[in-house]
């Protein structure tokens, strides 16, 4: 799979992760990202999710989820235009913890 990690811009606030529009191989990795990082994370960081199709992923048809030939994720980190964000994503011990999360569902998905 192809996991595309970013920070986000917009008016929002939180973390957010994004598949491709329908049921697709993308969205069960990315519930495995999302329920790691909202445990994780559980009190002290928003995750934006959309539960209408059943599953915590937003769902776009960004070109970096398009354009690949594999299931593929992204993972927006915070919110650069927001200053709470902002400030979390300069913050080490945020980041050390986001890294954590990610690596931490990583190794879960190559382990299944």
């Amino acid at each position: 799979y192809f996991l595309s990690i970013h920070a986000n811009a917009g008016g929002g606030f939180g973390i957010e992760a994004f598949t491709t529009p329908g049921k697709t191989k993308s969205d069960e990795l990315c519930e495995s990202f999302l329920v790691n990082l909202k445990n994780d994370f559980s009190g002290t960081q928003t995750i934006r999710t959309d539960m209408t199709d059943g599953d915590h992923d937003k769902e776009e048809r960004f070109q970096v989820l398009t354009g690949t030939s594999c299931p593929s994720i992204l993972i927006e980190c915070g919110f650069m235009d927001n200053q709470k964000d902002y400030e979390k994503l300069w913050d080490k011990s945020y980041l050390e913890k986001l890294v954590d999360s990610i690596y931490k569902t990583i190794v879960e998905l190559y382990n299944k």
